[in-house]
């Protein structure tokens, strides 16, 4: 399955890329994910880093955590992120991938000449 969202808001692209990107803020941003933190060495997102996030599925369970990995992270540009899932097939890079997330964010101009973030996610 493949989804995708573009959104348009009164912030610049690095603010909204900040706010994705900093997964210890993800309760305040998801409906189901109500936290999540940086593990092993990571401190903040960089491509390879890990973070784990605590589940509600669809708001009713079952809870769970779930470890991530940054697949892609340019400043103020793209975030993306693979979930791991070892009911998933092995994609033969030594990860168990469930799902992709893929944030991009881009500058927008309006009629009065305001520029906006656009953050296009699937």
């Amino acid at each position: 399955m493949h989804d995708s969202v573009t959104v348009h808001m009164s912030a610049s692209p690095e603010v909204v890329w900040g706010l994705l990107s900093d997964v210890t803020r993800i309760g305040e941003l998801s409906p189901e994910t109500f936290e999540a933190e940086w593990v092993g060495d990571a401190t903040g997102p960089a491509v390879g880093a890990r973070f784990r996030g605590h589940v509600k599925r669809n708001g009713r369970g079952p809870t769970y955590w779930t470890t991530c990995r940054v697949s892609e992270c340019e400043p103020g540009k793209v975030f993306a992120f693979a979930v791991h899932s070892p009911a998933r097939v092995f994609k033969g890079d030594g990860d168990m991938v469930g799902k992709r997330m893929h944030f991009s964010v881009t500058r927008t101009r309006t009629k009065n000449g305001v520029s906006l973030g656009a953050l296009h996610a699937e």
